[in-house]
């Protein structure tokens, strides 16, 4: 049962990373974009 729970909270811990890594490769390519134009 522990291992179970252990798991699952490595599978979570993947998913806002891989979550987070999305967002800010988003935004980081948004400003890049958006950087030209401003100037």
């Amino acid at each position: 049962m522990s291992f179970y729970s252990t798991n699952y909270l490595i599978i979570i811990n993947f998913f806002f990373l891989y979550y987070f890594f999305i967002l800010s490769v988003g935004i980081f390519t948004q400003v890049i974009l958006t950087k030209p134009l401003a100037d």
